[in-house]
């Protein structure tokens, strides 16, 4: 009887853990394609109204949207990859390797981030700060639409590492806002490309955190001390 108790259990732990990353891979998925419409309404407005500071924060969504994919693609490729002999441990090391990937893919796009500041520096181009406000608040809102999504106590780390990524896009498209509304009341074309090299310094971040969380694990570092592993 305990033993059948013990398989039954066991069982319904791994139904709830494949129902959880299910949901999860859900959650991810639905969060890519939102951040997906951002990026291209986005890139769009800053193309068509002249903003640097939109075009930033539009590639930085774009890159937060690879990484999405990405993760959800490991999560999704690993959870139905049956293994094998050859393949004892399954493909769950997709995810730091797809975060890596995602770490090396967001350092050219703040180099360009920063060189199309230092242009702006040089020669300050006239924005349309009305319909750049717009555009910059759609971002805002589909930022914390993304965040309300993923929100909860439950949370796995794919997720984890999303929401903390969409509170870094949600103060790049403030960073905007505010540049935008400097624009326009104060007359500083300047304020667009600062508040530009400002979201690529919160990209640059995001970029350092990744890559080093990542190749922490690819190169499999300990996740604790030999102290508090005694302990």
């Amino acid at each position: 009887v305990d033993t059948m108790s013990l398989h039954t259990h066991e069982h319904d732990d791994d139904n709830d853990r494949r129902q959880t990353t299910e949901q999860s891979t859900r959650r991810l998925a639905f969060v890519a394609v939102i951040n997906f419409v951002g990026f291209a309404v986005e890139l769009a407005g800053g193309l068509l109204f002249g903003s640097v500071a939109l075009i930033s924060d539009a590639l930085h969504m774009l890159f937060d949207m690879l990484a999405y994919a990405m993760a959800f693609g490991a999560s999704y490729t690993a959870e139905r990859f049956e293994g094998g002999e050859a393949w004892s441990y399954g493909l769950h090391r997709l995810e730091p390797v797809a975060a890596f990937l995602n770490g090396v893919l967001l350092l050219p796009m703040v180099g360009y981030i920063v060189w199309k500041s230092y242009q702006r520096f040089l020669e300050p181009v006239a924005i349309n700060p009305e319909l750049t406000l717009i555009i910059a608040t759609g971002g805002l809102l589909v930022n914390i639409g993304s965040v309300y999504v993923l929100q909860g106590d439950k949370m796995s780390l794919n997720e984890r590492g999303a929401f903390y990524h969409l509170l870094g896009d949600a103060g790049g498209s403030v960073a905007v806002i505010v540049s935008t509304v400097a624009v326009a009341v104060f007359d500083l074309p300047i304020a667009d490309p600062m508040a530009a090299v400002v979201i690529g310094l919160v990209v640059l971040a995001s970029a350092g955190n990744v890559l080093r969380e990542s190749t922490s694990i690819l190169l499999e570092r300990s996740p604790v001390s030999s102290e508090e592993l005694q302990d």
